[in-house]
């Protein structure tokens, strides 16, 4: 486009000259990134980084994009509406590049890319890869630079997650750079970092170095410097380095200062990108410091500041203790104020402390004190803060008495080991609370007692939390009837369960099943299993009983014994089978001819009911 300057000569015989302004290149961020904000209600996938792809002619507030996430999927509405975008915001990151190949090993997810121009980005950067896709789709999303190769200054290495075989790029990736974002690394003395981990604005300017810098070298040169509008105090960011325009730019070299914004100058490659960031210098200034000593406060805070209108018998009122030190002192907007001085009442001020010489008695003010939620401290009016001494070691030799405030409320703590060579008695109702209480007695090691909700798994190393030392003791937080109380580490380096819970409050009684062994006749068993029940005269079954194996028992007889039986004593029979053979088969049913019976000096008699 060409604009033409006429008019009419003012002056002059030989009329005017016309002037003409004519464009020549016009840098319309064609290719550039740009992070979208704050797009809200059902629209937040909109809220990403974009490539502008187009700018037509003529268009001050419009552009087309390709966004690096997929944004809309499933809506059938024509745009989102003004509603949704009434607080967005967009930020230029600069530009972006095209992805030409990568270089991945997915046993540690590393991935180096290629892309079509020099990056100028560095560790700990971050970016969005997007348009990814088939296989390739794995590498979408966002990453942090790991490495880049000062050789190669169109690559750049990522962390992109460990896969399970190669990947070959597909579709028409893009990596999108973000500038105000969260990135990886440190800052420290030693290396700032201010290229990767400090935030800049971008300048809407990047370009590339014509030649190489040393640390020394006060100009710099840029291809192509004639597409791009630097003027003078333009801050430029080069790797780690910010540089300022010195000298209004009318061509190569342009001449610099160096390592400006706390930056330190380094040496820089042909080639190495040169971005214009918009930096905001801000001059800091030291407050005023006042310094004082030996003053002498009297009748300070009464009329315009003289003994005529100051003294005691023209005042109606008493002023508060902290009304009477912001009339000695004040401080504003940061200023600080150290002094020592002597009011009118003998007390003795250093700083932000009060002496009070008549009650022996010392305060702190307008310093912060450390406490514990659902502490209450209140100062009254005559007093000024808290009496605070902050000493290394404190020795008393009689007695130490804390009484915890007004009341009783302030809470004492310490932060280092306690020892007690004497008996620690507690009278309180609240009695003692700790997470753990550890008791030595005459063992070299000590035993831990502790409540817990479940039984610890086992842990034979003894080197995490549930682990112990036989003779610990986890109290149960949960006990119910017929349960146990606790648990008790034991010397084969388990926890077992101890101490049975009655299931009646008024005896003691155990349910369910009992594994072990007791003596007495039983009588007092209860709930016992029908297999045995306990009768007037003892105990008895319903099962047939067999003795000589685990299959001696008998469908037919109640009891069975496989093998020799002795009986010592009476013997009774009830029941008599008539006109039987005693014989060898009858018996034993082996064939035997010989059959021993040994009575004994006993008698066999035979009853019927």
């Amino acid at each position: 486009n060409t604009l033409s300057v006429v008019g009419i000569a003012t002056s002059g015989v030989e009329g005017f000259i016309p002037g003409y302004v004519r464009v020549t290149k016009v840098y319309d961020n064609v290719g550039d990134s740009i992070s979208v904000f704050r797009i809200v209600n059902n629209h937040a996938d909109y809220n990403t980084s974009y490539r502008i792809s187009n700018v037509s002619v003529g268009e001050t507030a419009s552009f087309d994009v390709t966004s690096a996430t997929s944004v809309g999927i499933g809506s059938t509405q024509n745009g989102i509406g003004a509603e949704s975008t009434a607080l967005a915001y967009g930020i230029l990151n600069g530009q972006s590049f095209s992805v030409l190949s990568a270089d991945y090993t997915f046993a540690t997810g590393i991935a180096t890319f290629t892309l079509d121009k020099s990056h100028g980005l560095q560790v700990n950067d971050k970016f969005i890869f997007g348009g990814a896709t088939g296989e390739s789709a794995i590498f979408n999303g966002e990453h942090l630079i790991t490495k880049i190769d000062s050789s190669n200054l169109d690559q750049l290495t990522a962390n992109v997650g460990i896969g399970t075989d190669t990947v070959l790029i597909g579709g028409s990736p893009v990596i999108y750079p973000k500038a105000l974002t969260s990135k990886g690394g440190e800052i420290s003395v030693e290396n700032e970092n201010v290229s990767s981990r400090l935030s800049y604005q971008y300048g809407n300017v990047t370009a590339a170095l014509a030649s190489a810098m040393t640390k020394v070298s006060t100009t710099l040169e840029i291809t192509d410097l004639d597409n791009y509008d630097l003027r003078i105090g333009d801050f430029l960011l080069i790797g780690h380095e910010i540089v300022r325009i010195k000298t209004t730019v009318t061509g190569n070299p342009i001449t610099v200062f160096r390592g400006v914004l706390g930056t330190e100058s380094k040496e820089h490659a042909i080639n190495t990108v040169v971005r214009r960031i918009i930096a905001k210098p801000i001059e800091l200034r030291r407050h005023s410091i006042i310094r004082a000593s030996g003053h002498t406060f009297e009748y300070l805070g009464y009329g315009p500041g003289n003994y005529s209108t100051a003294f005691p018998d023209r005042q109606d009122r008493e002023l508060s203790a902290e009304e009477e030190v912001l009339s000695q002192s004040f401080s504003d907007e940061g200023g600080f104020i150290v002094y020592t001085g002597m009011n009118s009442d003998g007390d003795f001020y250093v700083s932000n402390k009060r002496v009070i010489t008549t009650a022996n008695d010392e305060e702190t003010f307008n310093t912060p004190q450390q406490r514990f939620r659902g502490e209450t401290k209140a100062v009254p009016k005559t007093k000024l803060g808290f009496n605070v001494i902050s000493a290394s070691e404190v020795n008393v030799t009689d007695a130490l008495r804390i009484e915890g405030g007004d009341n009783k409320t302030t809470v004492s703590y310490f932060d280092g080991p306690l020892i007690l060579n004497n008996k620690l008695t507690v009278t309180s109702n609240k009695g003692i609370e700790a997470t753990d209480i550890f008791l030595q007695g005459k063992e070299t090691v000590s035993r831990k007692y502790t409540v817990g909700i479940s039984n610890p798994p086992a842990s034979v190393e003894l080197t995490n939390a549930n682990a112990g030392n036989p003779g610990d003791i986890i109290f149960n937080g949960n006990p119910s009837k017929g349960n146990n109380a606790g648990w008790v580490y034991t010397t084969d380096n388990e926890w077992y369960p101890w101490g049975i819970i009655s299931t009646d409050n008024d005896k003691f009684t155990i349910e369910g099943n009992f594994i072990g062994t007791f003596t007495g006749d039983g009588s007092a068993l209860t709930n016992v299993s029908d297999i045995w029940a306990i009768d007037a005269t003892g105990i008895h079954t319903t099962r047939n009983v067999g003795f000589g194996s685990t299959t001696s028992s008998k469908a037919d007889v109640a009891m069975y014994v496989q093998g020799d039986a002795e009986i010592r004593g009476t013997m009774k029979v009830f029941e008599i089978i008539e006109n039987t053979t005693l014989d060898s088969t009858t018996i034993i049913g082996s064939g035997v001819t010989t059959i021993d019976l040994d009575l004994d000096t006993s008698s066999i008699y035979y009853y019927t009911q």
